[in-house]
């Protein structure tokens, strides 16, 4: 019988879904992160709750998240993007970047996420002082800006940058000891891949965690402000009323399922109504402006 139901339902969402809007999300990291999966649960959502978009994952990596946003503006269809605060540090560290002016901020899905360095080479903060410290990061991102903003900072470090596509590649190498750190996102799914001896030597913003310090709290300067927060993005050129329809939808589309999602990334999970977003979306470059400024561009 629950079978049967399960049929019924899945049958009356696609024929529900036959004459739908196809409309591509996309993402710009790798597609099969913890990050990536709170996406796919804001999309499963928003697909449940309405009929006339039907909304699909599309991963579109490379450039810190440059070619998805230049794919959303060039898709010749209704397309959206989901990404990081890597939208905003990627054209302050970059020349061949996208344009923030071009996009609207029309949901946020989760704010506030702290970032880590983690090591299995290094145990404390202390143990990387005065050393040439190998450091996986993707360019262009918020991770990237970890160190830049470490070394800006905090003259006894040093690190060089290895470039990745994504975090789970530079973690994973890490853990393989072919590199000293790596910048990744606390996740519960993160944490579970470290190995015994692997430490977490600190956190950005200024909350510490249980066996994480926060970077404030070591007294290192520069990170206090560094979290990664994610948004859905929709090209400014697509009809306002479209975009409040937007947000409404992934807006009521934060569920259970991505609010959790959002808590294992130690983010916050907060509704933006329209009348907001632009605010936002303005207040983000002020700040993300500030916070690079003397971050040379490349």
């Amino acid at each position: 019988m629950k079978k049967l139901l399960i049929y019924i339902l899945c049958t009356f969402m696609s024929v529900a879904h036959a004459n739908s809007q196809v409309v591509q999300v996309v993402w710009p990291f790798a597609p099969g992160s913890t990050q990536a999966v709170m996406i796919r649960n804001l999309i499963e959502s928003a697909n449940q709750q309405q009929s006339k978009y039907q909304f699909v994952f599309v991963n579109k990596p490379g450039a810190g998240g440059t070619i998805a946003a230049n794919y959303a503006l060039t898709a010749g269809s209704l397309t959206v993007l989901a990404s990081t605060s890597s939208f905003y540090t990627r054209p302050l560290m970059y020349h061949e970047s996208h344009d923030p002016e071009q996009f609207r901020i029309i949901s946020a899905i989760c704010l506030q996420s702290p970032l880590a360095l983690f090591s299995r080479k290094y145990s404390t903060f202390n143990d990387i002082k005065n050393n040439d410290v190998t450091v996986g990061i993707n360019p262009g991102s918020v991770t990237q800006l970890f160190t830049r903003l470490l070394t800006q900072h905090n003259p006894e470090l040093k690190f060089t940058d290895i470039p990745y596509k994504g975090t789970p590649e530079a973690t994973t190498d890490m853990l393989a000891k072919h590199i000293d750190a790596s910048i990744d996102l606390l996740s519960v799914g993160n944490l579970a891949r470290l190995t015994p001896d692997t430490a977490v030597i600190g956190i950005s913003g200024t909350r510490s965690l249980p066996g994480m310090p926060s970077m404030t709290s070591l007294q290192v300067k520069g990170l206090d402000n560094l979290t990664n927060s994610y948004y859905v993005f929709l090209p400014r050129a697509v009809d306002v009323a479209v975009t409040q329809e937007l947000n409404r939808i992934f807006n009521t589309a934060i569920n259970p399922a991505v609010r959790e999602s959002c808590s294992n990334e130690r983010g916050l999970a907060e509704l933006i109504p329209f009348d907001r977003t632009e605010k936002l979306h303005q207040t983000n470059q002020i700040q993300w402006r500030q916070i690079t400024q003397g971050i040379s561009k490349q």
